[in-house]
């Protein structure tokens, strides 16, 4: 049986409860609706809960000053030395025999105890339960009882209330403060953290990790991480980057060749304001760096529609361009930028009339899939470009006529006949008059005497010819 849902009058202490209670054996999965990377997968064994797969040990080695396995001076030893060769606190330690074996498990258990409480820090959750006849072994696997973590739970979730709001959910980036205040003791509503801990954390604060790079590179929990991080902000050691400073650090960033590093700074940025185009343009420039070209697709695509509505028509057309560019199949972003070619009514380049071939495409693929109305609306957009494409012309009017809109057909065809007849093609003028009449009877005498003056002056061409 599986059981699955989202946790609204309820929490999620109250569901591993419910479960334990009922003996249950099966694979829990727990997601954070907030952030679809955030996801975790339990054990349940009756009222035991077990993680489903270990995790790779962390490398950062700060989380052994936090068990009391090695002190603040041997961390630091190891951290210098694996910074001079190259590689991390883990490696070194390991070829230094620096903690023994029961060290080393106990570190192993402290971490997956740790991955299991992070889940109940997770603001939106939604899960899913697979029952399961029993639970698959796996080596070095350790099941704590579902009372014990629903208690530890909760009071960590009291203290990361606290601490977050200084924190603001680990969205912001923090750096050391420049009006660095005197150090003093945390406010009481903190719990109390080893000031060993908080100086190792500091090293890591600067002003390009956030709070969940900094956890990874400690090797400490997310929890505890944050708890160091508020009580240094309380204490006026940490402030928040301003815009500015995220903005110029960023662009370093990226001309150093670090745009992972940068795309990090300009989206805290973005919280400061969602709509700044200068942001969105950094943005897509960072995840085109790294090859993530939808979503730097989607960001050229936004700046181009805030261009739009500032009146900045070129610049928006160049940007939506770009847009289509990076993801050919984005229809919309193609819709838009021919749009904006249209507005601007200007002499077409080689970018211009490559763009109108796509659009000559898409405008070929709604018709023939039947979707009338967008290929109505792409064909008007086509023809305001180029009013002289007689192929498009001719197939919107069909397509006009496809869709009952027969007295906007009849002018379609009008219109065209009187272009073929300039050129010369007075029998294609013709026919298309012919079915004129038949799309709006209403013009037969209109039509009738411009087809007789049409075959009266082929009549004259033919004896001319003769001649």
């Amino acid at each position: 049986m599986a059981i699955q849902g989202e946790l609204q009058s309820t929490d999620l202490s109250s569901i591993f409860q419910m479960l334990a209670l009922n003996q249950t054996t099966g694979r829990l999965r727990v997601h954070d609706q907030r952030d679809f990377l955030k996801t975790r997968c339990l054990v349940l064994d009756g009222a035991t809960l077990g993680v489903a797969s270990m995790a790779p040990p962390s490398s950062g080695g700060l989380q052994w000053v936090d068990q009391g396995a090695i002190s603040i001076e041997q961390w630091q030893g190891l951290f210098a030395r694996a910074t001079a060769q190259g590689t991390t606190v883990a490696a070194v330690a390991a070829a230094e025999s620096a903690l023994t074996d029961e060290q080393l498990s106990a570190d192993s258990r402290q971490q997956q105890l740790d991955a299991i409480l992070e889940v109940f820090l997770w603001p939106d959750v939604v899960f899913s339960l697979e029952e399961l006849d029993s639970i698959p072994d796996q080596a070095g696997r350790v099941f704590f009882a579902v009372d014990r973590i629903v208690m530890e739970s909760a009071r960590r979730q009291d203290e990361w209330a606290r601490a977050s709001e200084l924190l603001a959910d680990g969205e912001h980036i923090l750096h050391p403060n420049p009006r660095r205040q005197a150090a003093g003791d945390a406010p009481v509503d903190l719990p109390e953290t080893s000031v060993d801990l908080i100086n190792g954390v500091a090293e890591f604060v600067d002003g390009v990790r956030g709070l969940d790079e900094i956890a990874r590179a400690t090797g400490l929990s997310r929890y505890t991480t944050g708890i160091c991080l508020a009580s240094m902000m309380a204490r006026g050691e940490l402030a928040w980057m301003a815009l500015d400073e995220l903005l110029i650090t960023g662009d370093r960033l990226m001309r150093d060749g670090r745009s992972s590093d940068a795309l990090r700074l300009f989206q805290s940025a973005l919280r400061f304001d969602r709509r700044n185009l200068a942001i969105h343009k950094r943005l897509a420039s960072a995840y085109e760096n790294l090859g993530q070209i939808g979503r730097a697709s989607a960001h050229f695509r936004f700046c181009g529609l805030l261009l739009r509505r500032r009146g900045s028509l070129r610049e928006a057309y160049d940007l939506t361009v770009r847009a289509h560019q990076l993801v050919p199949t984005n229809f919309r972003a193609l819709r838009s930028a021919i749009e904006l070619l249209a507005q601007m009514d200007s002499p077409l380049d080689a970018t211009d009339e490559a763009l109108l071939a796509t659009a000559r495409q898409l405008f070929h693929f709604h018709a023939d899939a039947a979707n009338l109305k967008q290929a109505r609306q792409v064909g008007s957009l086509i023809l305001h470009i180029a009013p002289n494409d007689l192929a498009v012309a001719v197939e919107h009017a069909r397509i006009l006529a496809r869709s009952n809109l027969k007295l906007e057909a009849a002018d379609a065809y009008c219109r065209i006949s009187e272009g073929l007849s300039n050129d010369g093609n007075t029998v294609g003028a013709i026919s298309l008059l012919h079915t004129a009449i038949d799309l709006d009877p209403s013009r037969r005498g209109q039509c009738s005497r411009r087809i007789r003056a049409l075959e009266e002056t082929e009549a004259i061409r033919a004896q001319r010819r003769r001649r």
